[in-house]
């Protein structure tokens, strides 16, 4: 088997899951073109805030088909994996027959070595049993990418992968000055966690207002 034969399917299916990332890429950059923003005012407070949305029914529809793509994308790079440790494995130790098995990825390295012992590559193959457990890493703690791809993987089997934004501020904050003058006021957006409390030149503000992620 030759080096260009070798893993054609993982390839394959590296390929396809550019495409993927490719295609989100690019609608990802339309969706932000097609978002509109302006500015509103509390008709409870008169305070001003800004809401930002996307021009279209068509829009939102986009932006759900993204999270069936990032599937997509992640289910092929996971079975690229899958395709590499098969015929790896078969190639190390033709004798077993290791369809069955997949590319092992555990929370942390304790397990990750448990199932390498349970399935004998510690002893079928010692020095991929080793390259795996020092250099690729695929465990908590380890290789970062891997793991977020078998995690994720899993995840859109249950449920839809939406891709969220955080935004939060403080909002309808009141404070007097210094000649006891009422002050009316909100904070910037942040995309940072927002504390719970707030201490201005001495004056404690606690009440604090966090917008609901939006998509």
């Amino acid at each position: 088997m030759t080096m260009s034969t070798f893993s054609k399917g993982a390839r394959l299916k590296i390929k396809r899951a550019d495409k993927h990332i490719t295609d989100i890429e690019l609608g990802i950059d339309r969706l932000k073109k097609r978002l509109v923003c302006a500015r509103h005012v509390n008709p409870g407070t008169g305070n001003e805030f800004i809401k930002c949305d996307f021009a279209d029914i068509e829009d939102r529809e986009s932006l759900e088909n993204l999270s069936a793509i990032i599937g997509d994308a992640l289910h092929n790079l996971k079975c690229a994996l899958d395709h590499v440790w098969l015929e790896t494995m078969t190639r190390l130790v033709p004798s077993w027959d290791w369809g069955r098995t997949k590319f092992p990825v555990h929370p942390t390295r304790d397990d990750f070595e448990l199932a390498l012992k349970n399935l004998e590559v510690d002893t079928l193959a010692p020095k991929f049993s080793r390259l795996l457990i020092s250099e690729i890493q695929p465990y908590g703690g380890g290789d970062f990418a891997i793991r977020t791809v078998h995690e994720l993987d899993i995840r859109d089997k249950h449920r839809l992968l939406i891709p969220i934004v955080h935004y939060s501020s403080i909002g309808d904050i009141y404070v007097r000055d210094e000649y006891g003058k009422p002050v009316r006021g909100n904070t910037w957006g942040t995309t940072d966690p927002l504390p719970t409390s707030l201490s201005l030149k001495g004056a404690s503000i606690s009440k604090t207002q966090e917008a609901r992620p939006s998509m």
